[in-house]
């Protein structure tokens, strides 16, 4: 039968809060094999009169569905319901769902940003703040608004108002704070109530706020600021609002939470561990009660529409090591982003235990921390005065799959610690396994990868003394990243965060959020491209700064999102027009490559060509066919000076690297066939002299089995991926890693590479994942194709077995609904399972031999194979040669 299922606004459920005056919905049509033809939608006010009804629109779409009724009021729920009607006629409805609004652009008048004493620098006790009063009436809902510059945990009546990390989250703080939204109804209690918080340095002007800044500058600011409205409507219809000011209270910092820091880490001191401050009654049981000072920020206060940072899963150690010095040394088993819990059962006074993390452990056995650089990494916790302490830093963050524990008081047993790993990854979305257990690793090691360097926003690593948004690591990584995870509202953020990042030229930046100097808050842009200067920094860097264009592009193409696309639209347009006029435009480059530098002006025109033809394709999706024109005749003036200055006249590259050759095939940039051709010759040439392995850097490596790939050298993509000597993809997982490497030479034989610079967690060289959706198991976008497929309403099946391999299974929870790929080889027949969901539509290409007879629900159209929506089981299918050109 069916249903209408996963109802969500702005890609979220049910949320609170939110400040977008035409907001989207999106519903799937599961429990059938059929296709919707028509679609309502209802949305009413709390007390039921209806706000919106579209009627009956004849359409198959379920996504990206704005509405269209009354303007939507500040702080008022909303109920919405969607109907819809199959082909046969049938009428399916939809369960309720809801949003409630925020302040709409009503402003924050009821409250000021506030702070306590503000302390000597960064790396100082957190501050706590708090604000007695009175509930005289019966209530019928609370909601709590809260932001801060800095992180905060809220509290009401000394119970934690969310279980989410570091709100409210990292912004490019001069141009946007974000605030969060939470229901404190069932918290409150008639008579005295406390809202409280306590507000940490965070990414605001924790160490991570001036790293690289001149004269070590504090970046946006000394110390950390808190602003927050408790809106409570009273059962009589009256409100009141509890705003921020002199009226609050604060308490000289933290004497528990001593310290707080992304790089340092945290300190606690349970020996004064007062909870009396976050209770009713704390101006005569607290201590070192004082006032608050207000102050002004001149940023905007928004919605966060991104996605928080939680704890997705705890990990105990798969083993505890007491060391001859007494110490313990911890393996988690798998190298996560995170924090430790730690569990005392008995009365240990005084007792300081120290915990200090790492990726990895030495030749000797004993943890190494080479790759921290000034990062210390460690906490420090002095325990209470009584029995049973449960504690997990709060704001501060680890990458670590080994810890090494110090005066621990007692015997320590599996349940005494448990790693908390956090991360702002949605629903797992794509699934991938076959028969090379080292690959299914590899693949593990991806998803680990990206749950631990996504915190808040797409960083490089989460060990270190930098944990930036690398723009170019971000957009290398995007579609593997939507394939794996759920992340619209993640990338929907962070891209704004992109974009108030810019510099004064236009051009996107090579980090967002980009830290300013303190100096820089007056000049704000032009002070941040000062400090953060890179090749070419004045059109931006190729490779990087594309993030701004790729990445909008990309949550267009994988959830039928067009509005980013016309939000971006100008900034866009205006960093490629940018680009077209710089003389020289600067790259990074081909960063990490091993020995086989390709030139930066290669990359950057290569590059440049690329993001034309891009936003020619996002302007052609607007209808700004004006501007597709004339990108267009720019982009084909500057594919000839390209193929001038970089192909000889016999069409041979200049540039003798994989990463030129695989460029040059993928982004269509030979002048001719024949030089294609010369390309695809020189790429395996270069692969096969250097005994099947790579040597590309983090812009080559996902454009190298696609290379081969589209020339027909299947047989070679797939022994290069399965190449386990070094350096390749499966080398590190043949030495144990649990995450993939910034560099592939991270480890080798056993030594670190001498660089600091050597995350063991980082995901760019795991866009590879992407090669194993789409080509190992078939399962494409084709929202490139035709902009009615966006969203995955129509996409492609078309799996390419190959190498050792004997089966392989990909599966994908589309926003239509769960796409399934599996085949297995017997011999020189394959059979072939796959999964069309409701209401989408499949182009089959198989991956052997067409069979005469196709079942129902298979039908020709031209040169197409078309699936309606179901499950199709082929056996026994005969098998072409595994080199056969890549199909159209």
């Amino acid at each position: 039968m069916p249903v209408l299922a996963d109802l969500t606004t702005e890609y979220q459920i049910d949320p609170l809060g939110m400040d977008e005056p035409w907001p989207r919905f999106a519903y799937r049509l599961t429990g059938s094999r059929t296709m919707q033809t028509e679609r309502r939608m209802v949305v009413k006010e709390d007390g039921g009169r209806a706000v919106w009804d579209s009627g009956w629109v004849r359409t198959g779409e379920s996504i990206q569905i704005a509405y269209a009724g009354e303007p939507l009021k500040p702080f008022t729920r909303y109920t919405w319901r969607a109907e819809a009607r199959t082909e046969e006629g049938r009428a399916v409805a939809g369960g309720a769902a809801s949003f409630e609004t925020g302040f709409l652009g009503a402003g924050w008048s009821a409250s000021r940003w506030i702070h306590g004493p503000a302390g000597q620098g960064n790396y100082h006790p957190a501050a706590r703040l708090a604000r007695e009063f009175t509930v005289a009436k019966p209530l019928a809902r609370a909601r709590l608004y809260a932001t801060a510059l800095g992180v905060y945990t809220p509290f009401v009546n000394g119970r934690p108002a969310t279980g989410d990390r570091f709100a409210p989250g990292w912004t490019q703080y001069e141009e946007r704070v974000q605030y969060q939204a939470y229901d404190v109804t069932a918290l409150l209690a008639p008579g005295t109530n406390v809202v409280a918080t306590l507000v940490g340095d965070g990414w605001f002007c924790g160490t991570i706020s001036y790293v690289g800044m001149p004269d070590n500058e504090c970046g946006w600011g000394r110390y950390p600021l808190f602003r927050a409205e408790l809106r409570l409507d009273y059962a009589d219809g009256t409100t009141e609002t509890i705003g921020t000011d002199k009226t609050w209270s604060s308490f000289y910092l933290d004497p528990a939470l001593l310290n707080n820091d992304f790089y340092l880490g945290e300190e606690y001191d349970a020996m004064f561990d007062d909870t009396a401050w976050k209770l009713p009654g704390f101006k005569t049981r607290a201590s070192s009660v004082g006032g608050v000072r207000e102050t002004d920020w001149p940023a905007p206060i928004v919605w966060n529409a991104g996605a928080p940072v939680r704890v997705i899963r705890e990990l105990r150690p798969v083993s505890i090591t007491r060391r001859p010095s007494g110490t313990y040394l911890l393996d988690f088993g798998e190298n996560v982003a995170g924090v430790e819990r730690l569990t005392l059962m008995g009365a240990h006074p005084g007792a300081v235990i120290v915990v200090r993390h790492g990726e990895a452990l030495d030749a000797d056995g004993n943890l190494w921390r080479g790759n921290l650089a000034f990062a210390k990494a460690m906490t420090i916790l002095t325990c209470g005065r009584g029995p049973g302490l449960v504690y997990a830093p709060s704001f501060t963050c680890y990458g670590f799959r080994f810890a090494e524990v110090s005066g621990w008081p007692e015997e320590m047993t599996p349940d005494s610690v448990v790693a908390l790993v956090l991360s702002s990854v949605g629903t797992r979305t794509g699934r991938f396994a076959c028969s090379n257990e080292l690959v299914n690793r590899l693949y593990e090691n991806v998803i680990r990868s990206q749950e631990g360097n996504f915190i808040d926003v797409p960083t490089d690593c989460p060990q270190r003394c930098e944990r930036f948004g690398w723009t170019g690591d971000a957009q290398v990584f995007a579609e593997t990243a939507m394939m794996n995870f759920a992340v619209p509202a993640f990338f929907t953020k962070w891209i704004a965060d992109v974009d108030a990042a810019r510099a004064p030229s236009g051009a996107f930046p090579v980090v967002a959020p980009n830290p300013p100097s303190e100096t820089g808050m007056k000049t704000k842009a032009s002070r941040r491209a000062e400090v953060r200067a890179r090749p070419g920094s004045g059109s931006g860097s190729a490779g990087w700064s594309d993030a701004g264009v790729v990445c909008p592009w990309m949550v267009y193409r994988k959830y039928g999102d067009v509005r980013i696309l016309e939000r971006e639209f100008d900034a866009i347009v205006g960093y490629v027009d940018l680009q077209d006029a710089a003389e020289k435009p600067g790259t990074i480059g081909d960063h990490l490559n091993l020995d086989a530098p390709t030139v930066g002006s290669f990359i950057a025109q290569a590059l440049r060509i690329e993001m034309m033809r891009l936003a020619g394709q996002i302007a052609a999706r607007l209808g700004r066919e004006d501007v597709r024109a004339r990108l267009a005749a720019r982009r084909a003036s500057r594919l000839d000076g390209f193929r001038a200055a970089f192909f000889t006249p016999d069409g041979e590259l200049t540039e003798r690297t994989q990463t030129a050759a695989a460029m040059a095939i993928v982004y269509d940039l030979a002048p001719d066939a024949a030089a294609r051709e010369r390309a695809r010759r020189l790429l395996v040439a270069d692969i096969e002299n250097r005994g099947t392995h790579l040597s590309t850097g983090f812009l080559g490596t996902p454009v190298l089995l696609r290379a081969l790939t589209e020339t027909g050298e299947l047989g070679l993509a797939y022994r290069l991926l399965e190449q386990t000597g070094y350096p390749s993809w499966l080398y590190p997982v043949t030495q144990g890693a649990t995450s993939i490497w910034e560099r592939w030479n991270a480890v080798v034989e056993g030594k670190f590479h001498e660089s600091w610079m050597n995350s063991l967690n980082h995901y760019a060289y795991g866009s590879v994942a992407a090669w194993f959706y789409d080509t190992i198991g078939g399962i494409r976008d084709l929202a490139e194709e035709d902009p009615a497929c966006r969203g995955w309403k129509r996409f492609r099946l078309a799996p390419r077995p190959g190498g050792t391999l004997t089966h392989a299974e990909a599966s994908f929870l589309s926003p239509y609904g769960t796409i399934e790929s599996a085949w297995q080889r017997r011999g020189g027949t394959v059979d072939w399972r796959f999964t069309v969901p409701c209401n989408t539509t499949a182009e089959i290409v198989f991956p052997a031999a067409v069979p005469p007879v196709l079942p129902e629900g298979i039908t020709r159209d031209g040169g197409r194979i078309l699936a309606r929506p179901g499950t199709y089981v082929f056996t026994g299918l005969a098998l072409e040669c595994e080199s056969r050109p890549e199909r159209p």
